[in-house]
């Protein structure tokens, strides 16, 4: 049996869904990047994560209201946003969120990622915003290799991966964009 907390938290989501495309819609994120890619992967963050005024949870996070704005973590050290983010203050940290997650993926692949294509690395920026990337996986070693095909392949054999695309919810998508971005080639 559902709890009114359940019944509440539901609701709860549903209001913050609702008043964010409101806010939205009336002033809609910006960023302040001039480089044509990187404003590119700022529109796909957005519509992949999607804007939220009021801090709210996924089924990732590990605490009530960790996630605000475009998926901007309250917690870990980020910049903690206020009750209500404005969509000026949460395009200013995608902005900062973006930028530290290209640094990620140029410290991760130092000598190949002069010559990756925009697609790879926007996958790549993708993978470490969502936080499903790291130095030590198969997949990562494979790209490292040149590998391609093979690091695709293994980046889609993933339980969280199976599950979604079953269900026909959640990341499967994304991660099948991931995957095709990784596979193409110049």
């Amino acid at each position: 049996m559902a709890s009114i907390f359940d019944w509440a938290n539901k609701n709860l989501k549903k209001a913050n869904e609702g008043i964010s495309y409101l806010t939205q819609s009336i002033f809609p994120l910006e960023s302040s990047f001039k480089d044509p890619w990187k404003r590119k992967l700022f529109d796909r963050m957005v519509e992949d994560e999607g804007y939220m005024a009021f801090p709210y949870t996924d089924i990732f996070s590990s605490k009530k209201g960790e996630l605000q704005g475009v998926g901007h973590s309250n917690e870990d050290g980020g910049r903690r946003m206020g009750m209500w983010a404005t969509p000026g203050e949460a395009s200013g940290l995608l902005d900062e969120d973006i930028t530290e997650k290209i640094t990620k993926i140029e410290d991760m692949f130092p000598k190949r990622y002069g010559e990756m294509d925009e697609g790879m690395r926007s996958a790549l920026v993708d993978m470490a915003f969502r936080g499903n990337i790291k130095g030590n996986h198969k997949f990562v070693k494979l790209l490292r290799e040149g590998k391609r095909d093979a690091a695709a392949d293994e980046y889609l054999n993933h339980d969280g991966y199976r599950r979604s695309k079953k269900a026909g919810t959640g990341i499967y998508g994304r991660m099948d964009e991931n995957a095709a971005l990784l596979r193409r080639k110049k």
